[in-house]
């Protein structure tokens, strides 16, 4: 076998004619390399290895099936730069694969559906399973068979029955798993809860404790046997505190059924009512009576109201209520949404429990006047009061802009400087104030003063007297702006105005 310096670099110069020339020693050998056997053991020796070398080699052997045979052997990659011939060729395309398994994805289509071919290729790597035909993925044969290699494969079956209710596959696919070190098994999660919500027994096939321990955590929340069958795997589990809490999260019904020890643990069932507050629809009586540890149940979830035997301790409900109360206002018993003097504390305490108050005591003054006190913007019930002076004055005394929400209180208003207070807020008090007051010049100059917008509440015949927009807008240029429909033609009226401020005249050359 002739043999070549490593240090001399060797250069394959390819063309489709039959003969090919690589540069040996810094000279040109012309070889046939297609006939001579000599060469194509000279061209595989030295270009198998060599970078950018293997599609050169491969482009000349790949009519000669053994020589690919020993290309595919060293370098299944090979199979890339193969023809079409090669990677039809199940044997040689298995050959590569063995080599290198990302060659798979080189070889032709229409050995996807090749059965034969890939029973051999799960044996090398269950994962191999996802190149297979659609209808291969289905068989249980095939499935079995990649289950034993790796417990990944459940991802690519078709037939997804056969990973949750075929008794062998799934035994096959547990024992996998006991193999997997922690990384994988937090990958395969979802298909190992897949298969223990279907076949909870097989929770008994887990070994490792301590690597099932996240796994254990989720899956007893799937199905309430797997937690029964913890019992074969270690009996501690069933009182692992986390374990059982999230049991409980998911089965609440099954809290008799848990280790004595945790079901009397105080602190161990305030942490669970936090989370799932139904446990205490299936506490016994003893506990249920329990006065600390009902309170402190309501005070961690005061959902867990629902459940509470106390109707006579009304401090409990009123915390609870704080808490949230348009979710937990509906959960206090009858005999307390009856009750006046529980509702006047929830006022006083609670005012955003007020929209939750039956009707009565929706309309209740005194209930009302508290809630005012506490937090006014919550009442809306105007136009039910227009004649109680002492709402409306406690309104008034929050903010003047409640006013013009009582038109018929407006109008016995003798006291100019409230009236003007309130027009500055909000400027459709004017329209109700008293027909004496509003009549008045000087009165509607300073309402002008206060708020412009009181222009558009005056009657016609208010806005047509030259002499009272005069005062007005000499108090608040701002009118000038508002009165272009009326007075905006009347150019000497107009530029009189401009006269009263720059800002006249500002306002004017920008309109």
């Amino acid at each position: 076998m002739q043999q070549f310096d490593e240090e001399i670099p060797v250069k394959i110069l390819l063309s489709d004619a039959p003969l090919g020339s690589f540069w040996l020693r810094k000279k040109y050998l012309s070889i046939d390399y297609r006939r001579l056997e000599i060469y194509k053991t000279i061209l595989f020796e030295n270009l198998i290895n060599c970078r950018g070398g293997l599609q050169t080699l491969v482009k000349a052997i790949s009519s000669d099936r053994d020589w690919m045979f020993k290309v595919v052997k060293k370098k299944g990659i090979a199979l890339k730069y193969a023809d079409e011939n090669i990677r039809r060729d199940a044997s040689l395309v298995y050959e590569a694969i063995c080599n290198e398994k990302t060659a798979i994805s080189f070889m032709d289509k229409s050995l996807q559906s090749n059965k034969q071919l890939f029973m051999k290729l799960v044996k090398i790597d269950g994962w191999l399973l996802k190149y297979a035909d659609v209808k291969l993925r289905a068989d249980r044969e095939l499935v079995l068979e990649a289950v034993r290699n790796n417990c990944k494969v459940v991802d690519y079956v078709t037939d997804k029955a056969l990973i949750t209710n075929d008794i062998e596959i799934v035994k096959y696919l547990v024992s996998s798993i006991n193999s997997l070190d922690c990384y994988d098994l937090e990958m395969d999660k979802k298909a190992i809860l897949k298969v223990l919500s279907n076949n909870p027994v097989l929770i008994s096939q887990c070994k490792d404790v301590v690597k099932w321990r996240e796994i254990i955590l989720e899956a007893v929340q799937l199905h309430s046997q797997i937690f029964t069958y913890l019992v074969y795997v270690d009996q501690r589990l069933q009182s692992d505190k986390e374990i059982v809490m999230n049991y409980l999260k998911a089965f609440p019904e099954k809290l008799l059924d848990i280790d004595s020890q945790l079901y009397y643990d105080r602190d161990f069932l305030l942490s669970v009512v936090k989370v799932q507050p139904n446990i205490l629809n299936y506490l016994d009586f003893e506990r249920k009576n329990d006065g600390y540890l009902m309170r402190e149940m309501v005070k961690a979830n005061p959902r867990a109201l629902q459940y509470c035997l106390f109707d006579q301790d009304e401090e409990l409900y009123l915390e609870a209520i704080m808490s949230d109360p348009l979710s937990v206002y509906p959960l206090i018993s009858a005999k307390l949404k009856h009750s006046r003097q529980f509702h006047l504390k929830l006022a006083e305490m609670c005012p955003n429990a007020y929209f939750s108050f039956p009707t009565q005591f929706q309309k209740d003054r005194e209930i009302i006047l508290t809630i005012i006190s506490k937090s006014h913007h919550l009442f809306y019930k105007y136009k039910e009061f227009q004649d109680d002076t002492e709402i409306i004055q406690a309104l008034l005394s929050k903010s003047l802009s409640y006013l013009s929400e009582f038109p018929k209180y407006i109008s016995t208003i003798k006291d100019r400087s409230l009236l003007l207070n309130a027009i500055k807020v909000n400027p459709t008090v004017f329209p109700h104030i008293d027909p004496s007051i509003k009549g008045d010049v000087k009165f509607i100059s300073e309402c002008m003063a206060a708020n412009a917008m009181v222009y558009q509440h005056l009657p016609k015949s208010m806005k047509s007297k030259k002499d009272i927009m005069k005062k007005c807008i000499e108090r608040n240029h701002q009118v000038l702006g508002l009165i272009r429909d009326t007075y905006w033609d009347d150019v000497d009226f107009v530029l009189e105005c401009c006269g009263y401020s720059h800002l006249c005249y500002n306002r004017i050359k920008g309109q």
